[in-house]
């Protein structure tokens, strides 16, 4: 969907600062910006991370520099720390590898940001929430890319950083570029986004318990945990363009509040959900694990909307898509067609298959990627609507959550009375913080537990499936972070055929 190079050598150093070590070849045009060099980085102009500028914790990836050439990656960004490390080491950059040195790659990286935000002649989108940013940012992606090309965020790519890197590679001819932005470690970080991001449009897509273990105890005496929540999440607001948009959760229970915010910002400010006032509005829904088929009320026009993932609150992640992309100026009776031909994300309620070893086949629910309290409600919610085959069961592979705060303990164990009243007929379960809830299941529903190994939960899980099984699969981060990580892999595992679970 782009002519345009995505940056030229001398735009690059141009925006930088920086000196071409090693010039690129002429023509030359990278088709990505990554500052994450650990997988394949082929046509990716690699900007790499040094502790001088980006943080000591950092890992310097000189030593990744033979594979980057042997990848084919189209150039690196480097500081003088770099060089001075391959030479202690006695090593040479290698032959024909374009290599352009700035002072600070992460102040380099930042400068291509802003010119490539300069530049842009497309709508931008800032999307962030504690559910749902992800699919959303999808969406909108999807539909905007179907009316003139559109970028994203990769991953979870969310910080300060992820934000950066996701507008330098914004083609300056597409017609959006979408930008997800997390809340964490800096508290300001989504305001500082905001501002580098210079949105279009700013969506919210809702706020739920996480990442109360971020606020310290005098915060949260102050005020409420999702009253700060919503303070920080609300702050994509602060670089909006002139005449932007909010786009609202407008069945959030501090709406008004959120509102009020928003107004101050712009007067352009508009909700999504079920409350009858939104401009975006969820009529009657028909729900299927298959997908969804909802009549809509998009900007005083009715529509019917057709979504192969299945869940109501895909269907209120779809209202925001819709209304973002319509008040940014996309064709609406197109947009709506478009997201009829929307595909799940990984990880994150796409229905998949695995073939049994003594015959047969399970239905996979696999929302593994990552969860938050309000997105394992959801989870088993898809699971609820699930038909199992005859003799088949509904079955909770859950892990545990992270971020949650002081109450995480209790909100785990609330999860056991959540699932005796879903039509869940077996759980099993990781994490020392799932032990409780476990054990507060009726007996009948007690499938195993383990609090460390995942791998010894896949076999007895395996070990009890039989056909027509259907399977939700949800973990958050976990104690150790990785809890996510290891269930998708669970998740790969299943639908391959595997025996044992190899991490």
């Amino acid at each position: 969907m782009t002519s345009a190079p995505l940056w030229t050598a001398a735009e690059i150093a141009r925006a930088t600062g920086g000196r071409w070590l090693v010039a690129p070849p002429e023509p030359w045009a990278p088709r990505r910006i990554s500052y994450d060099v650990t997988g394949n980085m082929a046509g990716h102009f690699c900007v790499l991370v040094h502790p001088t500028s980006w943080g000591q914790s950092r890992r310097d990836p000189t030593e990744d520099i033979p594979r980057l050439a042997l990848q084919g990656a189209a150039g690196l960004m480097v500081e003088r720390g770099h060089l001075e490390t391959l030479a202690r080491q006695g090593r040479q950059l290698p032959a024909g590898l374009p290599v352009l040195v700035v002072p600070s790659t992460w102040a380099g990286l930042q400068d291509m940001a802003r010119i490539a935000r300069m530049r842009f002649r497309g709508k931008v989108f800032a999307v962030t929430g504690t559910v749902g940013k992800t699919t959303t940012r999808e969406m909108i992606r999807h539909l905007a890319g179907r009316q003139g090309g559109a970028t994203a965020s990769a991953a979870n790519n969310n910080n300060i950083s992820g934000v950066h890197r996701s507008l330098a590679y914004m083609p300056r001819d597409n017609a959006a570029g979408v930008i997800e932005m997390g809340f964490g470690k800096p508290l300001d970080g989504i305001e500082r986004s905001s501002l580098i991001a210079q949105p279009d449009v700013a969506v919210l897509t809702t706020i739920e318990v996480a990442h109360f273990d971020m606020f310290t105890p005098k915060m949260l005496e102050a005020a409420s945990g999702s009253h700060l929540l919503l303070h920080y999440k609300m702050q994509v607001l602060a670089g909006l363009v002139p005449g932007g948009a909010a786009v609202l959760n407008a069945d959030l229970p501090d709406y008004a509040l959120a509102r009020a915010f928003a107004e101050r910002r712009t007067n352009r400010v508009h909700g999504f959900g079920s409350a009858v006032d939104s401009d975006a509005r969820l009529g009657a829904a028909e729900l299927d694990i298959s997908g969804s088929r909802a009549q809509i009320t998009l900007l005083g026009r009715p529509y019917v909307l057709q979504l192969q993932v299945p869940g109501r609150h895909m269907l209120i992640n779809a209202l925001a898509a819709l209304l973002a992309v319509a008040v940014a100026g996309f064709d609406v009776d197109q947009a709506v067609a478009d997201m009829a031909l929307f595909e799940p994300v990984a990880g994150r309620a796409r229905v998949l298959r695995a073939a049994l070893p003594g015959g047969g086949d399970a239905t996979i629910i696999d929302d593994s990627f990552n969860a938050t309290l309000a997105s394992m409600r959801s989870c088993i919610g898809l699971l609820q609507l699930a038909r199992p085959g005859a003799g088949g069961r509904r079955i909770a592979v859950l892990g545990e959550i992270g971020h949650v705060g002081a109450a995480e303990a209790e909100e785990h164990r609330a999860l056991a009375d959540f699932l005796a009243d879903s039509g869940t007929d077996l759980v099993f379960s990781w994490g020392p913080l799932m032990g409780p809830m476990f054990e507060a299941l009726p007996a009948a529903l007690q499938g195993a537990h383990e609090d460390t190994s995942v791998e010894a939960l896949y076999g007895q899980l395996r070990a009890t499936l039989r056909d027509g099984d259907v399977l939700a699969v949800k973990s958050g981060r976990g104690t150790n972070g990785l809890g996510d990580i290891r269930f998708r892999k669970f998740v790969e595992h299943l639908v391959a055929g595997k025996s044992a679970l190899v991490l």
